[in-house]
């Protein structure tokens, strides 16, 4: 596979956007970002991932600029051309009711996108038993990606969020969330996409689950009672479950079809492409 060698992820420049990071915030990135360190398109894990970088290190610019640069081993070149240079997120804010517990739900979103408020709403819904935490990612990007990010504890609270009879929280994300929707369709024509993940913590490998739907298709799942021993199966039809470390999941937009997009071996390995709709 084609070797890039000494490319710049990311610097304390002024980006299109007109954000900077400063040496501090960029510092704390570098210690954020794993080496190595897989790539996906628009910073989602769902998408099949193009390149890998490693050898990760701080150097100081020419002109001045603090920067994170890596070695990339490239996975797929076509789609590594359409991206005119790289891009990075890492996060900036967390709200939490509670920042001494590990949250059953972690939203992370792009404040450009949606308002900080709803999401302070949601956080304080939060119970005893279903604590949500939500983030505001940074994401250094030509483009903003259309997408916000949900994170599970677990198996059962992907299950329990497309529950019809599920609690008072669940039901008002789900709603945040299809509103959301609506109004990224209006400014943007485009639909809002939703990548859940859930740890089947049942399986030898604990492989990391990837679930991406938009939400227009959320309503659609809750009729289904969509639950996570549901995906598992699917995935089960064609890969031996004690090889997966991590795999993608999507939701095939107007039917109850699901594409495996890759599933890992290991979570630096190269991907092993899906086999198409399941």
């Amino acid at each position: 596979m084609k070797i890039l060698s000494d490319q710049i992820f990311a610097g304390t420049g002024v980006d299109r956007h007109g954000d900077a990071i400063s040496e501090t915030e960029l510092i704390q990135l570098f210690e954020q970002v794993p080496d190595p360190y897989v790539m996906y398109a628009d910073h989602n894990p769902g998408a099949r991932p193009f390149s890998r970088s490693f050898n990760k290190r701080l150097q100081r610019l020419a002109n001045g600029n603090l920067a994170i640069v890596c070695d990339v081993e490239v996975y797929d070149e076509d789609a590594m051309a359409k991206y005119a240079g790289y891009s990075i997120s890492f996060t900036r804010n967390t709200y939490t009711i509670d920042e001494t517990r590990v949250p059953e739900i972690h939203v992370r979103f792009n404040p450009r996108l949606f308002r900080t408020e709803d999401l302070h709403r949601l956080v304080e819904m939060s119970e005893p038993t279903l604590q949500l935490n939500a983030s505001e990612i940074y994401q250094k990007a030509l483009d903003i990606p259309l997408l916000i990010f949900i994170t599970c504890a677990a198996g059962s609270v992907f299950s329990g969020f497309f529950s019809a009879m599920g609690k008072d929280l669940y039901e008002a994300t789900r709603t945040f969330l299809t509103t959301a929707g609506r109004k990224v369709r209006e400014e943007h024509g485009e639909d809002l996409g939703c990548q859940f993940s859930f740890v089947a913590s049942h399986l030898p490998r604990r492989p990391q689950v990837l679930v991406s739907v938009s939400t227009e298709m959320i309503e659609r799942l809750v009729a289904l009672n969509v639950t996570d021993a549901m995906i598992i199966a699917e995935l089960a039809k064609h890969y031996a479950l004690s090889e997966v470390a991590r795999a993608s999941l999507v939701l095939v937009d107007g039917t109850p079809t699901w594409r495996v997009e890759y599933v890992m071996d290991s979570l630096d390995s190269v991907p092993r492409l899906g086999n198409g709709d399941t």
